[in-house]
């Protein structure tokens, strides 16, 4: 008898344009999974909408997958294959990507270690997290920030979480109003700790 978990796996989507392509993808290569689409159109943020996404979703495991296929779906095998050794897997994203984002992404773990006191290796706005349904904590934020108030909270409560790498093809550049927006709710999350 097959005892796996079930899975659900939750696609934000901004108005992602590759957003079917990658619906497809996961069905096929997840044909038994739950897959739930859900909309951020009206601009409420990721947080917001993954949030939504949950309320729906059926799952023993439940995995965060972006919808811009920046991270390939086929990279979910990876995480199922670890999250039989703990609570909660995040995907470590390897990737080549203009000098510009390098420098982003090293100011931001820069800030969380400032702010949290985590290992700068941690990728806290990876695109592919996979959690245990009872290890998956409530979040209030709605922007960016909110897989750093996951992981804060699931660190507070003891939950064992793990990275490992993911291949990733970083495409698309970042608002500067994005990016301040995820500064400041990561400030707003450390504060609220």
């Amino acid at each position: 008898m097959d005892t796996k978990p079930s899975l659900s796996i939750i696609i934000p989507n901004h108005r992602e344009r590759k957003l079917m392509s990658v619906y497809a993808q996961v069905k096929s290569f997840f044909p038994d999974a739950q897959v739930i689409l859900c909309d951020d159109t009206a601009g409420q943020g990721k947080g917001w909408a993954i949030r939504n996404g949950i309320r729906d979703s059926k799952g023993d495991l439940v995995c965060f997958l972006d919808g811009d296929l920046d991270i390939h779906p086929k990279e979910i095998f990876k995480l199922l294959d670890e999250i039989q050794y703990c609570d909660i897997v995040i995907g470590n994203r390897v990737y080549n990507a203009p000098l510009s984002r390098k420098i982003l992404n090293v100011g931001y773990k820069m800030l969380i270690r400032l702010l949290f006191g985590w290992s700068m290796s941690i990728d806290t706005q990876s695109g592919i997290k996979l959690f245990r349904w009872g290890k998956l904590p409530f979040w209030h934020t709605n922007s960016f920030a909110f897989d750093v108030e996951i992981l804060a909270k699931a660190r507070q409560a003891g939950f064992n979480i793990r990275e490992i790498p993911v291949e990733s093809k970083i495409r698309a550049s970042k608002s500067f109003s994005a990016i301040w927006c995820t500064l400041v709710e990561t400030i707003k999350v450390r504060l609220s700790l």
